[in-house]
């Protein structure tokens, strides 16, 4: 009996033991809060999940890691088989059950983004196996990782790689011209100045007097404009158009519509835009509707992590990151500037605003990891951004970059003036140089003989226009096989001919204003029926 009654010892320890837990249950709360204060937690609790995701995490317990193995091994074998639509929702299950694995989302993204895409027979299915991956890790992925900046690098290469002017992927114009349609629609025509004061609180504005009358309007006109102002009828798209334009609503209609159009690149593409607004102030002018710029948005995102977090600052990753930076800018200053259209492109041109950001940013970059981040060389930089702003006639910035080159670097070919050096670097650019860079150099000299016959020069006229016609048949005999797809083959010279006048449109225009750019066109043309050919502005 004596056996069974508790001793003062065990007594004493219960009394401890209770006295730990009941402390300790109390000073959870403060630990986990000092965790986050110190940067100790990596990831936010789960947040907003679906129910199936919490059920899949809490509730399975052991059973979860069976679970995994098998889902892995039959996602494989349907990959093995090609059977990839069922490989979506088996995808979905893995990420419920993993969704703090980094490495499930990177893993799925890139087998939806590189591997089942490039066995898709059309380059639309290609499209939307590509964007699935882009979504996979915008979208999933990052919600429930926002602190591993590993998974913004990925989703900013996934962006750069595959969609971007110079990518490999031999569909590339086609995805170029499906994002930049996505995103001329999402934004409208609103500038990211105007989204970025867009009121976030829907609730709040609707009771506005101003706000309230005008969705009275719509709603009697049976018109609910956040369903239908990216999508609508034919007959809803005049009457909502024609409330929208009326002199009494055009303030509140914009107030409204930036309202919505900032939501749904919150909720839809889970961007900031006020954050994308910060870019444009940091760097200079920036098109959303082009890949480069969002390559770079999600890079920034990542070196902000890195900065929050100690131990990413000297790993691969922050390289790897200020490298696509880098990468980034560039071809935001090389193609950033939005031109026009063809059926088969989208026709861009330099973005010097950017060059002298570009080259800080290459600067600041290269004094901190040197030849670790495999980049061209500041030498090539300058030798690139000078024949850039020569063709485009920015004399003024390619003397000042020459001259920085001079200073810095020496080379026979730098003792040269500056339009023998950078004529003898063009020779090498047209004989060896990608498709859109030898592009680039016939509608740029295009556009300077069309120039020099408005300044009433035609001698320069005449001798600019058959070194235009040396440098299209040069091209030509490069890029005419039958071998290109249909995106990919040498354009003719009547395309580069309206790149050039659409290109001279938009300068006059900003000279002169968008009304007044139309009477100045109809003069011209009376001078130079040569223009009468071309569309008008």
């Amino acid at each position: 009996m004596k056996k069974l009654l508790p001793t003062l010892a065990q007594v004493g320890f219960l009394c401890i033991y209770s006295l730990s837990v009941f402390t300790g249950s109390h000073l959870l709360e403060k630990i986990n809060q000092k965790r986050e204060e110190y940067k100790l937690t990596q990831n936010q609790p789960l947040e907003n999940a679906p129910p199936e995701l919490v059920l899949a995490t809490t509730a399975l317990g052991g059973l979860r890691g069976f679970i995994i193995d098998y889902l892995w091994l039959r996602a494989t074998e349907l990959r093995n088989k090609g059977s990839n639509y069922e490989i979506i929702q088996l995808y979905d299950w893995i990420g419920k059950l993993e969704p703090r694995i980094a490495d499930v989302w990177s893993f799925t993204s890139w087998e939806m983004a590189y591997n089942i895409s490039v066995t898709m027979p059309s380059h639309q299915d290609r499209w939307r196996w590509i964007y699935k991956g882009i979504e996979q890790l915008r979208d999933l992925g990052l919600r429930y990782n926002q602190n591993m900046p590993k998974l913004y690098w990925e989703l900013g290469y996934l962006i750069f790689d595959k969609i971007e002017m110079n990518s490999l992927d031999e569909y590339h114009l086609y995805y170029q011209q499906e994002w930049f349609d996505l995103w001329d629609t999402a934004l409208s025509g609103y500038s990211l100045q105007e989204l970025s004061k867009a009121s976030n609180d829907w609730n709040s504005l609707i009771k506005e007097p101003e706000i309230a009358s005008l969705l009275k309007e719509l709603e009697d006109a049976n018109i609910n404009i956040t369903k239908e102002f990216y999508q609508s009828t034919d007959e809803n798209l005049k009457k909502m158009q024609s409330i929208l334009h009326a002199p009494k609503n055009q303030a509140s209609a914009k107030k409204l519509l930036a309202c919505i159009i900032s939501t749904r690149i919150r909720k839809e593409f889970k961007m900031e835009p006020q954050k994308m607004y910060d870019l444009e102030q940091k760097y200079g002018e920036l098109d959303w509707r082009l890949p480069a710029t969002h390559s770079l948005y999600w890079v920034k995102e990542g070196l902000k992590v890195v900065e929050a977090f100690p131990k990413f600052q000297s790993s691969s990753i922050h390289r790897n990151l200020h490298r696509l930076q880098y990468l980034s800018l560039k071809r935001s200053f090389e193609y950033g500037k939005y031109l026009t259209s063809t059926s088969q492109r989208i026709v861009c041109i330099p973005n010097f605003s950017l060059l002298d950001t570009l080259h800080e940013t290459f600067v600041e970059i290269g004094e901190k990891w040197g030849s670790e981040l495999g980049l061209e060389s500041h030498q090539d930089f300058l030798e690139h951004a000078i024949k850039k702003c020569y063709l485009y006639n920015q004399k003024g910035r390619a003397e000042k970059y020459f001259e920085i080159l001079r200073k810095k670097f020496r080379h026979p070919d730098y003792k040269l003036d500056l339009d023998n050096f950078v004529i003898r670097d063009i020779a090498r650019t047209i004989q060896y140089g990608t498709q859109h860079v030898v592009e680039n150099y016939i509608v740029a000299k295009q556009l300077e003989a069309y120039q020099s016959l408005l300044s009433g020069i035609p001698d320069q006229y005449e001798g600019i226009t058959r070194f235009v016609m040396i440098l299209y048949n040069r091209y030509k005999e490069r890029h005419g096989t039958e071998e290109h797809n249909v995106f990919e083959q040498a354009r003719s010279i009547g395309y580069f001919q309206n790149a050039a006048v659409k290109l001279l449109q938009k300068n006059l225009e900003a000279k002169v204003g968008k009304e007044a750019v139309k009477k100045v066109w109809q003069t011209i043309i009376k001078q130079f029926p040569l223009f009468s050919q071309f569309p008008p502005p």
